[in-house]
């Protein structure tokens, strides 16, 4: 799996949680293996960094840009040619509330 595979847009939804996500990956500018981005929630926006390696997927999630807000953990589903992911996002917050997430690339 290249990063070309995962830039454009994808949709997240998770388990437990009525409202989803629109999420948009770009190449990063200074970083040729990673993705940068942002995921939007009904208007509230958030930036993301993302990777991929070896067909685990991690990214983190950032409200104000400095600090992280959540993580994400995950792995590319097997036989969907990239375009799902499957994992665990987790806010950062006290006590930590992990959801299952499904990410599905959305066609061009």
């Amino acid at each position: 799996m290249r990063q070309a595979h995962l830039l454009g847009l994808w949709r997240a939804e998770f388990q437990g949680l009525w409202q989803g996500a629109t999420l948009l990956f770009e190449k990063h500018p200074e970083d040729e293996g990673r993705l940068t981005g942002s995921i939007n929630r009904n208007g509230q926006r958030s930036q993301l960094a993302a990777d991929v390696d070896k067909g685990e997927f991690s990214m983190e999630e950032s409200d104000d840009g400095r600090r992280i807000s959540a993580v994400w953990t995950g792995d590319l589903v097997e036989g969907s040619c990239g375009k799902e992911i499957r994992g665990v996002w987790q806010e950062e917050k006290d006590p930590p509330k992990p959801h299952r997430f499904v990410l599905r690339k959305m066609p061009n």
